[in-house]
């Protein structure tokens, strides 16, 4: 597999280092007829990447070739802020399906990569200065093909000058600036300490978006994590329209504690909740996708459905679509093998192509 993400590295060392892919396949662009709408831009196919270490502007250079259309840069703050020291990655022994009654469970840490892909990440929402954020948000855009969109993600926090929400504004308003087409708000990191996170209290977050929403000249979405329960999810993509939000993107990685094998925190005893990604998430992220289109349907919410978490294979893209997501994006999946959205334009090329044979044979006899 060609490696986008050294473990063993920083995340600024990652960052600045970046990675280097070889040649992409070529890729035969459907027409654009067929491309889909969203949030005002066409987009030459519903698979993209979430936000996630690799989304730089140097990451997003790169997977701009490989068959991705939808970006969405890492989470950025409003001022500098460092990335919690390595590692903050880490392989994790979990070989099965995750259900909502793991949620908070401890695992154990990996030397090596298992078949389910689970990575535990405990990064926290590193940012650089806004000037080097920005300039590297333009670059990120430069070189993005037509038929592509890049949505920045970004995080709030409550300042000297600033509220929560004029945080948000604010770092919002830079991302805007620096060309970002779609803005999403974090508001669901799982190893960031301190209160619930902001996708649990909808009261709170509508007070937050209705605001920023009316000062942007852009779309607005918003990412989740998973819920405890339907109402839950329920009253908080009520809230998200009613503020003016035009999308939701989930599920962020689901909260656990990862273990050495002298049972003590991995990543230390100050970090001792993390996020898991990968395989294991991805039965309660089609649970969470079919519920939330079941909602928006329900509700008649103005609201598109960007779903992520296990996609690993080309064939996992196909999944989240049928479960009523409008997006698929990847993050683990693409770490470990970038090469997965190619496959799945390959799949579809050559299911068209062998129609198309048929169809004039058939027409022919």
């Amino acid at each position: 597999m060609a490696s986008t993400y050294d473990i063993k590295k920083s995340f600024e060392q990652n960052w600045r280092e970046g990675f280097s892919l070889p040649d992409a396949p070529t890729r035969i662009l459907s027409p654009k007829k067929t491309w889909q709408q969203l949030f005002g831009y066409a987009v030459a196919s519903p698979l993209g990447i979430a936000a996630c270490p690799l989304m730089s502007g140097n990451g997003i250079a790169q997977l701009s070739r490989f068959g991705f259309d939808i970006f969405t840069y890492k989470t950025i703050r409003s001022r500098a802020h460092p990335a919690h020291p390595a590692p903050n990655i880490a392989y994790v022994e979990c070989d099965r399906a995750l259900h909502h009654n793991d949620l908070q469970t401890s695992f154990y840490s990996a030397k090596h990569l298992h078949d389910s892909y689970a990575l535990a990440n405990s990064v926290g929402n590193a940012s650089f200065d806004p000037d080097e954020t920005q300039a590297d948000i333009a670059y990120a855009k430069s070189q993005l093909n037509e038929g592509q969109l890049l949505i920045v993600s970004v995080y709030g926090s409550a300042q000297e000058k600033r509220t929560l929400a004029q945080d948000y504004c604010y770092t919002a308003l830079l991302a805007q600036e620096a060309g970002a087409q779609v803005i999403e708000c974090n508001v669901s990191c799982p190893n960031i300490p301190g209160a619930p996170p902001l996708y649990t209290e909808s009261e709170q977050l509508y007070g937050i978006l209705q605001p920023l929403i009316k000062q942007l000249r852009i779309p607005v979405i918003v990412k989740v994590g998973i819920h405890a329960n339907y109402q839950q999810l329920h009253a908080l993509l009520r809230s998200i329209a009613y503020a003016g939000a035009q999308g939701i993107c989930g599920i962020n990685t689901i909260p656990i504690t990862l273990l050495n094998k002298q049972n003590r925190p991995f990543f230390g005893d100050n970090r001792a909740q993390c996020g898991l990604s990968g395989g294991p998430i991805r039965a309660l992220a089609l649970d969470w996708t079919q519920q939330v289109r079941r909602i928006i349907t329900q509700e008649q919410l103005s609201l598109t459905l960007l779903s992520t978490g296990g996609v690993q294979q080309s064939e996992h893209f196909d999944l989240f679509l049928q479960a009523g997501a409008d997006a698929a994006l990847s993050a683990t999946g693409v770490i470990l093998d970038p090469y997965i959205a190619m496959a799945w334009h390959k799949r579809k090329h050559e299911a068209h192509y062998q129609h198309t044979q048929g169809t004039d044979n058939a027409q022919t006899t």
